[in-house]
C-alpha cells in the first residue's frame, strides 16, 4: 500500500497532479502561439488546428498566364520594339512594364495616350501576334522554370487548376496546347471572358466559382502588379512570382508570399 500524506494523497498522485497542471500551462502556451500566427498570416488559429496547415487550406490553385507561365512578355516586348522601329516609333523599355496584366482595351488606350489617337495599334498587335505565334510554332513557348514540375505536383496532390489571364481564351489554349498541358486545367478563362480586366476582381472570381471552391479555399499565382491588387480585391490569397517588373512596398504588403520562381511553390505548399 502506498503511503498517504496529510492531504490523502500519494507521493505518486501529487506528482500526477503537478504533471497534469504543466500539460496544461504547456497547451495554453502552444495555443497562445498559434493565435498570433493565425493573426499574422490572416487566419483563425482554429482553422489552423483543424486544417493541419498551410498544404490543407488550398482546394485550388488559380495560374495568371504571360510571365509567370510562359516566359512571353519578354518576347512581346522585343517583337513590339522591333515592329515600332520600322515604323518609326520609340517604345521606352518601362512602358511595357506598366501594360503587365492589362486587356485588350486597356492595353489599347495606354498605346493612344503615349503615342497619339492615330497610333494604329490593332494592326500593329495582329501583326506582332502573328509575329509570334510563327515564333511558337518554330521553337515551342518559351515555358518557365518549374512549370510542367509544379503543375504534375498539384494534379497529383488532387489541386483544382485555373488559368484566369487577360489574354484571349484561343492564346491560352493555343500556350498550353504547345506543352501539351492544357487537359490539366480544370477552368481556363480569358480576357475575353470578363467584362472588366485586372486589377479588377471579375476574372477571379469567375475562376473560384468556375472550379466550384470558396475564396478561402483558393490561391492565385501572378507576376503583375495589377494581377496582385485583383486578387486582394477579391478576397484571395495571391503568391507573387514577379517577372519584369518588382512590385513596390505597398503591393508585398499585399501578397501572401513572394517567390523568385515556379520551383519554389512545391516548398511552401508541404
Amino acid at each position: 500500500m502506498l503511503d498517504e500524506t496529510k492531504e490523502g494523497k500519494t507521493p505518486l498522485e501529487k506528482r500526477l497532479e503537478r504533471l497534469g497542471k504543466s500539460l496544461i500551462k504547456i497547451t495554453l502556451a502552444v495555443i497562445a502561439v498559434l493565435t498570433i500566427l493565425g493573426i499574422f498570416m490572416g487566419r483563425p488559429v482554429y482553422d489552423t488546428v483543424k486544417t493541419g496547415g498551410i498544404k490543407a487550406m488550398f482546394k485550388a490553385v488559380i495560374f495568371d498566364m504571360d510571365g509567370l507561365m510562359f516566359d512571353t512578355e519578354r518576347l512581346s516586348k522585343k517583337l513590339w520594339q522591333e515592329l515600332a522601329a520600322e515604323r518609326g516609333y520609340n517604345f521606352a523599355g518601362d512602358f511595357f512594364d506598366e501594360l503587365v496584366g492589362l486587356d485588350l482595351e486597356d492595353t489599347r488606350e495606354s498605346f493612344k495616350e503615349a503615342h497619339g489617337q492615330d497610333f494604329p495599334y490593332l494592326e500593329m498587335r495582329e501583326e506582332k501576334n502573328r509575329l509570334l505565334k510563327k515564333y511558337v510554332r518554330e521553337n515551342g513557348v518559351p515555358a518557365k522554370e518549374g512549370l510542367i514540375e509544379i503543375i504534375a505536383y498539384l494534379k497529383e496532390k488532387h489541386y483544382r487548376l485555373a488559368v484566369a489571364s487577360s489574354s484571349f481564351k484561343e492564346k491560352i489554349e493555343f500556350y498550353l496546347d504547345s506543352i501539351a498541358i492544357r487537359d490539366k486545367f480544370d477552368y481556363i478563362i480569358g480576357g475575353d471572358g470578363v467584362e472588366k480586366s485586372k486589377p479588377d476582381p471579375e476574372i477571379f472570381i469567375k475562376a473560384v466559382n468556375g472550379l466550384g471552391v470558396s475564396p478561402e479555399e483558393a490561391l492565385i499565382i501572378e507576376d503583375s502588379v495589377h494581377g496582385v491588387m485583383a486578387a486582394n480585391k477579391a478576397g484571395i490569397r495571391v503568391i507573387m512570382i514577379p517577372d519584369l517588373v518588382e512590385p513596390a512596398a505597398e503591393i508585398e504588403k499585399l501578397v501572401y508570399k513572394k517567390l523568385n520562381s515556379l520551383t519554389e511553390l512545391k516548398q511552401v505548399l508541404e
